[in-house]
């Protein structure tokens, strides 16, 4: 919860229109009823963790020939060995807590230059946790 007042405080100035999920599986959830233009994972999540979302949500693409929406992990867990997990399981950038705003803006940035966010009171950022 902590980290969710955290990130919708560094975006608050943003134009992007931000979702939460309580835990993994509502993640899940909220990614297929209402598609992002980005996700920002928590690698540790009650009731499902954010690999095993991330997954999920990968295989769900995959089957329905979906785009793959970006998934950035967001964790505190900083070893490289968290890293490979976390791209093992389909993340695409990788984010060690505590947060800095630059570091967030900087990977929302470089994920909207692939044409992934609009820049528009529609954009969405699904930030799980």
């Amino acid at each position: 919860m902590t980290n969710q007042i955290i990130v919708k405080s560094m975006l608050k100035d943003s134009d992007m229109k931000l979702s939460f999920a309580e835990n993994g599986r509502n993640a899940v959830d909220i990614s297929k009823d209402n598609p992002p233009d980005i996700i920002l994972m928590d690698m540790s999540m009650p009731i499902m963790d954010g690999l095993e979302a991330t997954e999920i949500i990968r295989l769900r693409e995959s089957a329905n020939n979906l785009p793959a929406c970006p998934i950035i992990a967001l964790t505190a867990n900083a070893m490289k060995e968290d890293q490979i997990r976390c791209f093992a399981a389909g993340m695409d950038d990788f984010i060690t807590k505590p947060i800095s705003k630059a570091a967030l803006l900087a990977a929302i940035e470089k994920w909207s230059s692939k044409g992934q966010i609009r820049r528009d009171a529609g954009s969405n950022v699904d930030r799980s946790n």
